[in-house]
């Protein structure tokens, strides 16, 4: 049986209204104002997780004595944090990477009992470096979970759906919010247990976030998640470009591999070949990557082939939506994924199992989250990310990362 967290209240409680400027203002000023600071005889290395290359640190799984359990701590130089976010955003106008957008972002949805990220548990600093305490994902990040078997087919299937149910359902409650992520990856998708057991979703990383629905020459995001709109000197809805990213992690979750190496133009075969031909014609011709000769078209069922193709369709005004209320209140029809057959066999599944009814496979906001089957797992924690997908460090994870990069050679 299929078991359920309770925070359907809290997420149709939390996303009522939009995050405006002022507040995510006064949220990065609050945590700007909330450093304290670090005593190191409170806090244990354990081991490094991963590099944080856009902020100059790194992360460290540590014990937290203040906490009394481990923690997950970012370690960033004063000299690029700065004292607060005016001063960053004085000394870097041009950033990519904002760490006051992150913490003030994650700050006003930790006081909004956001149940799909981690928990700020503190920020301190000592003389050289500033120190960002948040909970700890046990379970590591997608990323870890898609090396793990089964292998690509249906039984993965089964397995990913209720991990896909709640990225969608966390992604779509932060557009709802008014926050555009950007950088939506399977490195920045965790998974933890909470303490009854159950496993729940984290979405982490806002530092390429914005509140802006509408964005204009700001390329954002790891250059194989990029919606190909990014890449041309117009205005494009962030949301929808998130929508893109998603149809990325689906496809690498599912599969083990990337579409495509970049989304730039004339920059990568796989690509300039969906855009002549279609997802389905590459599908066709690609053999899934270690595997026995069977091509992708083969590996995807049909329903989740319709679901990357509507994620992935390379016209925005095309993609599918998530269900959002800015979706609703246009004009134009657009299909959402809670439409689609694959989530709806799910859903009817996991509703006949709780309530013996019909259930709503098309939610307004993020329905509750589902406990997600255990399969066995190479690392309990995550230990690498890769910034870009140019970028890889010595872990197995990571090391599948660098296989993944050469998706022409199955063209």
């Amino acid at each position: 049986m299929v078991s359920f967290c309770t925070e359907d209240s809290c997420l149709r409680e939390c996303t009522e209204s939009t995050l405006r400027l002022a507040d995510l203002q006064l949220a990065m000023e609050e945590a700007s104002w909330s450093i304290r600071p670090w005593d190191s005889g409170s806090f244990g290395v354990v081991r490094k997780l991963q590099d944080a290359l856009g902020n100059h640190g790194h992360v460290d799984l540590m014990h937290s004595g203040l906490h009394r359990k481990n923690v997950a701590v970012k370690k960033m130089p004063n000299s690029w944090v700065a004292s607060g976010p005016w001063e960053f955003d004085e000394q870097n106008p041009e950033a990519e990477e904002k760490p006051w957008c992150d913490l003030g972002i994650l700050w006003e949805l930790n006081r909004l009992q956001f149940p799909y990220t981690c928990q700020l548990l503190g920020i301190f600093r000592d003389e050289v470096t500033t120190y960002v305490v948040t909970s700890l994902a046990t379970e590591g990040d997608l990323f870890s979970w898609a090396a793990d078997d089964p292998k690509p087919g249906l039984e993965r299937e089964a397995l990913m759906v209720p991990i896909m149910r709640q990225v969608f359902s966390a992604v779509q409650s932060l557009h709802d919010l008014g926050i555009a992520h950007r950088d939506l990856s399977m490195e920045n998708i965790l998974l933890t247990r909470d303490a009854d057991g159950k496993m729940k979703v984290n979405i982490i990383d806002f530092a390429m976030s914005t509140i802006s629905h509408i964005c204009k020459g700001e390329l954002r995001g790891k250059v194989v998640y990029r919606a190909p709109e990014m890449h041309v000197q117009r205005a494009y809805d962030a949301f929808l470009a998130d929508n893109f990213s998603l149809g990325v992690v689906l496809f690498g979750t599912a599969v083990r591999d990337y579409p495509w190496s970049s989304t730039k133009p004339d920059a990568c075969k796989s690509f300039s070949y969906v855009k002549q031909h279609g997802l389905r014609k590459l599908l066709e011709q690609r053999k899934l990557r270690n595997g026995n000769g069977e091509r992708l078209i083969e590996v995807f069922s049909e329903p989740l082939f319709y679901l990357l193709e509507g994620l992935l369709d390379l016209d925005p005004r095309r993609r599918m939506c998530l269900g959002e209320r800015a979706a609703k209140q246009t004009n134009e029809v657009q299909s959402s994924v809670w439409d689609s057959q694959w989530l709806a066999q799910a859903s009817s599944r996991t509703d006949s199992t709780n309530s013996g009814g019909d259930g709503d496979s098309n939610p307004d906001v993020a329905t509750f989250p589902e406990e997600v089957e255990a399969k066995p797992k190479l690392h309990t924690e995550q230990e690498g990310e890769t910034s870009e997908v140019t970028t890889a460090s010595p872990t197995e994870e990571v090391i599948l990362a660098e296989e993944w990069r050469h998706t022409e050679d199955y063209l």
